[in-house]
């Protein structure tokens, strides 16, 4: 009984502590562009104004899907101060050949990088 009271009480002060411990990361501001409109501008671009798509005669724009929105302050391998959406197309086929987009609050629409 000595025993099991005994990793009880361990096991609720590594708990307690380890959550005290633990740090949250920065609030993430509430975006004033709608997952929804940002996928609707960074769609609207792709299809109808890309042209740095890698290999473009080979994988037709058209066959490119969109396969992720993310709100995140993380691009091209480093965190900023601004939030954006972060929109990514890929061919279906080619799934190494992508596409991705930031859009910014102001509607801004910015190419990041192409893969291929």
């Amino acid at each position: 009984m000595y025993k099991i009271s005994t990793l009880i009480l361990i096991l609720s002060i590594l708990f307690l502590f380890g959550n005290g411990l633990a740090k949250s990361g920065s609030p993430i501001p509430v975006p004033k562009v709608s997952i929804s409109e940002a996928i609707s501008i960074a769609t609207k671009y792709f299809y109808n104004k890309e042209t740095r798509v890698i290999d473009g005669d080979c994988f037709k724009i058209k066959d490119y899907m969109l396969i992720s929105a993310q709100y995140t302050n993380y691009f091209n391998e480093k965190y900023e101060k601004e939030w954006a959406w972060k929109i990514e197309f890929v061919h279906p086929v080619q799934n190494d050949h992508s596409v991705i987009y930031k859009v910014r609050n102001n509607k801004e629409i910015i190419f990041l990088y192409a893969t291929e």
